[in-house]
């Protein structure tokens, strides 16, 4: 009995820690592109398709640990304007980065999941071809429609699957992992003018709608809006209580890992310190650029 129990605790400890893996999948959530590229053969005729995944950031210190954690660095880091591009192309790499997402899910997010769906979706069909050099018509026909769903995904955010359901009972650690992973994405955190005073402000804004609703429904506070014009859902909160609890939550409890995202929370953290009267505003000559 007593192994036993030793064993059970041994592993509800690796689980705890493998959460942290959920920030992962979260920052994919927000910066992942998923593709099918079509490509005429550099030898003989015709063409080949090749599924890809790519992630796009400035940071490329934070690209080469998620390289690691997603296909043992496997992936290739090239610099393009303003950002670096971390890609995974062909079949075998994408099935890499696929396995990951199978031990850490999307936890929610209709087209973060549609993507992902539809590209392991082009990978089985891909696999079917043994030794042909042809492929069918009626297999083409199904990748030339993968092509055409994950366009418009990423162009109108429609979703491509209907079957979709959330991640059943993650836990909260995990949310919370996810969540930092998708600020780090797809956040925004500062000080704003208005009028003569500055705010403070946290939001995120994302097509996926059920992402920004988990982070009002994880802190308990915020807003969410609809931008028409861009198709946008935006979780934000400019209440200087509750930028404070969530520069705590993404600094403390689950750590930003984007190093430009870091020094912006660590200097709103340490202004909203410094600042101790009991008002929403800040003047507006407090001195110094924030970012």
């Amino acid at each position: 009995m007593k192994t036993t129990k030793n064993a059970s605790t041994a592993d509800n400890q690796q689980e705890t820690n493998n959460d942290s893996n959920y920030y992962i999948s979260g920052f994919c959530a927000g910066e992942m592109s998923c593709s099918v590229i079509k490509q005429t053969r550099t030898y003989g005729s015709g063409f080949s398709y090749s599924p890809d995944f790519t992630i796009t950031n400035a940071d490329i210190d934070l690209l080469k640990q998620i390289n690691m954690s997603l296909a043992k660095s496997r992936g290739v880091i090239s610099k393009v304007k303003g950002a670096f591009n971390l890609s995974f192309r062909g079949k075998h790499k994408v099935k890499s980065v696929l396995c990951f997402f199978a031990n850490y899910p999307i936890i929610v997010g209709k087209l973060a999941k549609s993507r992902l769906f539809l590209l392991e979706k082009a990978c089985s069909i891909l696999d079917q071809k043994q030794g042909s050099t042809k492929r069918l018509k009626n297999e083409i026909w199904q990748i030339e429609q993968i092509r055409s769903r994950l366009r418009e995904i990423k162009t109108l955010g429609n979703d491509a699957i209907t079957n979709y359901s959330p991640l059943k009972n993650p836990s909260r650690r995990a949310i919370g992992f996810f969540l930092s992973g998708v600020f780090d994405a797809d956040g925004s955190i500062g000080l704003r003018k208005r009028g003569k005073t500055y705010q403070p402000f946290l939001a995120v804004a994302m097509k996926d709608k059920e992402i920004p609703l988990l982070f009002q429904k994880y802190l308990n506070f915020g807003y969410i809006y609809r931008r028409s014009k861009s198709n946008m859902y935006h979780f934000e909160t400019g209440k200087r209580t509750n930028v404070y609890e969530a520069l705590k939550t993404f600094m403390f409890q689950f750590p930003s890992r984007q190093s430009s995202k870091k020094r912006k929370l660590e200097k709103l953290f340490r202004i909203l310190n410094d600042y101790t009267h009991n008002a929403t505003d800040f003047p507006i000559y407090y001195d110094g650029e924030l970012w």
